[in-house]
């Protein structure tokens, strides 16, 4: 209880105390905790009107038919080759009559899944569509920020600002996937520049902010009214505001702004969305557990 009463105020003190340094650094140590549920997860439509695509799976994996909820087939080595529609159902080496839609599911995150020679995490759903393919990626949503937010930026950016930028992707994204009326997809891969696995350190701060801000997202409400709600906010780049409209927006100039006056993460966001607050959407700890290691790295802070 004490760990959950000590989130409360210090999520307070973003607008009671905004200017008070450090804020941000206690915040990320009390948001420490181990996922026990399962990590939130996007649809991305990859593909859509093809006649085939070259598939690949480096290692083992299920088959599913999703429209019957039926398993097709399990396999404990890698394979590749051409998947097409025919008439009587899908083709990828062998053939699996009457299935025209399949759910290519790996063991585990480390096994990719290849198409068209790039690498993609996750599960890959195949729908036949009148003989073409369409082709949808559910990827975790933090594996989908890694490949997107780079784009978002041109140029050099401090640690704070892509804090803030790194909460308020993660905020829109969760919303996407939450409240979507699309059953199938919730966004389209070029128009939120998901380009699938990016090489290890190709942008090592941005992967540091994704790292330091992991499952905290803003919500309209405090987690202790009972649900964390999302809301749809646009990162602006690039010029590209016109793509959004009727939402709430901030710019990455803005926020870069913002930070190099000395405002962190917590006091940018604060400002930029009044009335909402940060809460954290991943699993945790056993309570007693996360008390124990929060208060004394809280503790430890306060005496430095």
């Amino acid at each position: 209880m004490f760990a959950r009463l000590l989130i409360t105020l210090l999520i307070c003190c973003f607008s009671v105390n905004s200017l008070q340094a450090g804020i941000w650094d206690r915040v990320k140590s009390v948001f420490v905790a181990s996922e026990t549920t399962e990590p939130a997860t996007i649809k991305v439509l990859l593909m859509h009107d093809v006649p085939y695509v070259d598939l690949e799976i480096k290692g083992s994996y299920n088959l599913y038919d999703p429209y019957r909820n039926q398993r097709v087939a399990t396999r404990f080595s890698a394979k590749g080759g051409r998947i097409q529609a025919l008439s009587q159902g899908m083709k990828w080496g062998e053939e699996f009559p009457g299935v025209y839609q399949l759910a290519v599911i790996p063991d585990d995150r480390t096994i990719y899944v290849t198409i068209n020679g790039r690498d993609y995490r996750g599960k890959l759903y195949i729908y036949d569509i009148g003989g073409t393919l369409s082709l949808v990626n559910e990827v975790e949503v933090e594996d989908y920020l890694s490949s997107t937010l780079p784009t978002k930026f041109r140029g050099s950016h401090s640690e704070e600002a892509l804090a803030a930028a790194a909460i308020t992707e993660r905020t829109h994204s969760l919303h996407l996937s939450q409240y979507s009326e699309n059953p199938y997809w919730h966004v389209k891969a070029d128009d939120v520049g998901y380009y699938g696995v990016r090489s290890e350190g190709s942008d090592a701060l941005v992967s540091e902010a994704l790292g330091s801000t992991r499952g905290m997202v803003m919500s309209k409400t405090s987690i202790y009214e009972g649900k964390v709600t999302p809301f749809p906010v646009h990162l602006v780049a690039g010029g590209n505001e016109h793509l959004y409209s009727g939402i709430q927006k901030v710019s990455i100039d803005d926020i870069e702004l913002m930070a190099r006056n000395g405002d962190n993460a917590a006091q940018i966001l604060s400002k930029s969305f009044p009335g909402t607050s940060i809460e954290l959407t991943i699993g945790s700890q056993p309570e007693e557990q996360i008390a124990e290691v929060q208060i004394s790295d809280y503790q430890h802070r306060q005496s430095r």
